[in-house]
């Protein structure tokens, strides 16, 4: 990536990750802590930790550190998936039956740390992404199913701006990187990873972090 580009893509994902860690922090200011809460915070982290390992400067700068940082990357799709069922169906509760798109999925980081290569961490590799593309897909549909019985109004919104944002970013990341994953993601990938989770982190921090009509 020219040096120009890539000065513009780091600060587009040091400007995520500082908003991201805001929202988590909010997301867990309140106390007791909530399943939804708290998976809320994972999530959030997770997808900061993505902006992170996929930014050559940062994944550097940052030294050892970068193996956790990793790790809760590749497993991200699967925090937003638990993250997305606590917030969009009532009767979600963390089972051992959740467990098991993290099982599906832990191959492909024991590969990675191990360097594991050949027809193993392809098989591995197509299994975890099949399972994020599935995770992703079956949050959306989590999300608009109950759509007609939410009584939240505020919910019943988001619902959608989640169904669409998420699914169009989700989709389009996970297809760019699976169909590309023996090269180095080409430029405009990037590029639009880090305008696209900046803008959605921008979008439901405001949201989230609306001040209420009496405090102005």
């Amino acid at each position: 990536m020219p040096q120009d580009l890539l000065l513009i893509d780091t600060l587009l994902r040091g400007m995520t990750v500082g908003a991201e860690i805001l929202i988590a922090l909010v997301f867990l200011s309140r106390w007791p802590l909530t399943w939804r809460r708290g998976l809320g915070a994972a999530f959030i982290v997770s997808a900061a930790f993505y902006m992170i390992n996929t930014s050559a400067p940062l994944g550097a700068a940052i030294g050892l550190f970068i193996v956790p940082v990793s790790f809760v990357s590749i497993i991200a799709p699967v925090i937003f998936w638990w993250f997305a069922l606590s917030l969009f169906d009532d009767g979600f509760r963390m089972r051992p039956r959740s467990l098991i798109p993290l099982a599906l999925v832990s191959p492909i980081v024991i590969f990675h740390f191990a360097g594991v290569t050949g027809g193993a961490w392809t098989a591995s590799f197509v299994l975890a992404r099949l399972v994020m593309i599935g995770a992703f897909g079956h949050a959306i549909y989590t999300a608009l199913r109950y759509f007609n019985d939410d009584l939240i109004e505020g919910r019943r919104r988001f619902r959608i701006i989640f169904a669409v944002a998420v699914g169009v970013t989700g989709f389009i990341i996970n297809y760019s990187e699976t169909v590309g994953f023996r090269d180095a993601p080409p430029d405009w990938v990037l590029l639009f990873q880090a305008s696209a989770l900046l803008a959605m982190t921008l979008a439901f921090g405001v949201w989230l972090l609306a001040m209420r009509t009496e405090v102005l």
